[in-house]
């Protein structure tokens, strides 16, 4: 993209979770488990050094799937976090999380393909809008309360493999407010400390840095207590102006920008799960901050049109040009009379974009140039 630098156990119900939350089931004894598969899949119930039950399958090179099963009953709060600390091995399949009320018949699922199972015990955090009904007979497909839980390595890469879990979770959250109050926001030494007065769920931020603040570099930290605050992302070489920072999945109460060399703070703004719940979302925002011609059309909800430009023969001789003048040539233009328009995370056709993920640089012509995460400007 032109001139757009890619920075890129048992019930607990009175308790309090550590987020604030009232703990709804807190599950540790893990005797319950049981295990069962599909045809020709191997799956048998193993204990984890640390008292975790582990599924340990094998899917014998055919298409199927192995589960790890156990009654939760549970009636769902509005706003809840299911947190499941799990461990793995194996090749990439896909991973199912499955809430099953007591027919049997009616399922609510998170459904995650070509997951990769964490090697080491990693908390996984679901929250209620990552769940929807899968399938079943009920007219009511909201979730209020289901009897079991599933845990499901379906076959994508296939092979042996195991799937352990040593703890589940329920805590209920704070419905969000039908508008969430303006933070306390401080600024001294070089840091801006913004005090949000409540846990946020957010998958990133704007910055807007007023001229003549250009920060050569800053750091982003988040905080649960105001106290203890991890870093989310050290950026370097910012261009000042309007960034954008993705943090897909992050929840904290407290944020802090500090940045030894910028000469005003910068307006902070969260963007939650429905503002960007992708990055091509974030690269839409930042393409309403920038020149026109310097991001594709797609990013702004338009068409880009092409024509093919050609001679007697055609072949090599043919070319195709964009309303916008990106040219393609040779054999990269008869592949196709119909260029895909970026769709996705693409530079225009001809052009190139810059991809900086730590210390790797790359460019790359009419190719995907970001990562999960990043940082971008559009100055």
């Amino acid at each position: 993209m032109k001139g757009i630098p890619l920075l890129l156990a048992a019930v607990a119900g009175g308790a309090q979770a550590a987020s604030g939350g009232r703990v709804v089931l807190d599950l540790r004894d893990m005797s319950g488990w049981q295990v069962h598969a599909s045809d020709e899949v191997g799956a048998e119930l193993k204990r984890d050094a640390d008292g975790g039950a582990c599924l340990a399958y094998d899917f014998h090179s055919v298409s199927g799937y192995a589960v790890l099963r156990h009654a939760l009953p549970v009636a769902w709060p509005a706003a809840f976090a299911l947190r499941l600390s799990l461990r793995g091995r194996g090749a990439t399949n896909d991973f199912q999380v499955k809430l099953v009320d007591a027919s049997g018949e009616n399922v609510w699922w998170v459904n995650r393909p070509s997951f990769a199972l964490p090697s080491s015990r990693t908390d996984l955090i679901l929250r209620n809008r990552h769940f929807s009904f899968a399938w079943g007979p009920t007219s009511d497909r909201a979730l209020k309360r289901t009897e079991s839980l599933e845990l499901v390595v379906a076959a994508g890469q296939g092979g042996q493999g195991e799937l352990c879990v040593s703890r589940v979770r329920v805590e209920e959250r704070e419905p969000e407010p039908a508008v969430w109050p303006a933070p306390v926001v401080r600024s001294h030494a070089g840091t801006l400390d913004l005090d949000y007065r409540r846990m946020r769920e957010f998958n990133g931020i704007t910055l807007n840095w007023p001229l003549p603040a250009r920060p050569e570099r800053y750091e982003v930290l988040d905080s649960e207590d105001g106290r203890r605050f991890r870093l989310l992302r050290r950026v370097r070489r910012s261009s000042g102006g309007f960034e954008v920072l993705f943090f897909p999945e992050s929840e904290a109460r407290y944020l802090r920008i500090r940045s030894r060399s910028a000469e005003a703070a910068p307006k902070v703004e969260l963007r939650d799960a429905r503002a960007w719940p992708d990055l091509n979302a974030v690269l839409s925002e930042l393409a309403r901050h920038t020149p026109r011609g310097h991001v594709p059309r797609a990013f702004l909800g338009e068409q880009n049109y092409w024509t093919l430009v050609g001679v007697d023969g055609g072949g090599e001789r043919s070319a195709l040009m964009s309303e916008d003048g990106a040219w393609k040539s040779g054999a990269e233009a008869t592949a196709s009379s119909r260029p895909s328009s970026p769709a996705g995370l693409s530079s225009p056709p001809g052009r190139t974009c810059r991809s900086t993920i730590g210390s790797r640089k790359a460019t790359c012509p009419s190719r995907r140039c970001a990562g999960n995460t990043g940082t971008l400007s559009s100055r």
